[in-house]
């Protein structure tokens, strides 16, 4: 969480959603997170196979 504070006040946004989206989801996004629709859609494609997977709840 401190990582992505320090991103916050240096005004690397992208960066520390990135960084929120890796820990939130356990995965990581190489292409990183431009827009807040982009988390969204990634986020939603996480869930969704998670889901659709054997052992998904």
């Amino acid at each position: 969480m401190e990582d992505v504070m320090d991103k916050v006040r240096n005004r690397h946004y992208q960066i520390a959603c990135t960084l929120t989206f890796e820990a939130v989801h356990s995965s990581t996004c190489d292409a990183g997170i431009n827009h807040p629709n982009q988390y969204f859609i990634d986020s939603q494609k996480i869930l969704q196979s998670k889901n659709q997977s054997p052992g998904g709840s």
